[in-house]
């Protein structure tokens, strides 16, 4: 896709099942992307090469329950991640280190067991943290 001066991309509520390797490698002034409730399944580990200005990402509700390492390290100056309703289990922590920007982080309706909190302090600019719907048994 070549859209130099898009900023803004809401594709959520459609049937998206497969996509490139890179669907958004050109758009590099992106600073929103909302692809929630589609039907993907699988994300490559270069998904989101070129979008280095994200600020918000939303990619809840969708069928992928393991995120590619590395997949999200070239966001840092991501400031919202919805990823809720994904079926992620407790390796997402580790995937979430680079994103000392977060201000809002939804990681509702998941596997998760576990709070990690080493993880977690590292999120200066955290205000909004939701973990409902998940299986932790305890508190740190």
């Amino acid at each position: 896709t070549s859209l130099p001066n898009l900023y803004h991309l809401g594709i959520a509520d459609n049937q998206i099942s497969k996509s490139t390797e890179s669907p958004f490698k050109n758009l590099h002034k992106l600073t929103f992307l909302d692809f929630s409730n589609n039907s993907l399944t699988s994300i490559s580990s270069s998904f989101f090469k070129g979008c280095s200005n994200l600020l918000v990402l939303g990619m809840s509700t969708n069928q992928v329950s393991v995120l590619p390492r590395s997949l999200l390290s070239n966001l840092s100056v991501l400031q919202r991640l919805e990823i809720g309703a994904m079926n992620l289990d407790d390796n997402i922590w580790i995937e979430l280190t680079e994103l000392r920007q977060l201000g809002r982080l939804n990681m509702s309706y998941n596997q998760l067991t576990t709070f990690n909190t080493d993880i977690m302090s590292q999120f200066m600019r955290l205000q909004y943290f939701y973990l409902s719907h998940n299986k932790i048994t305890s508190l740190p």
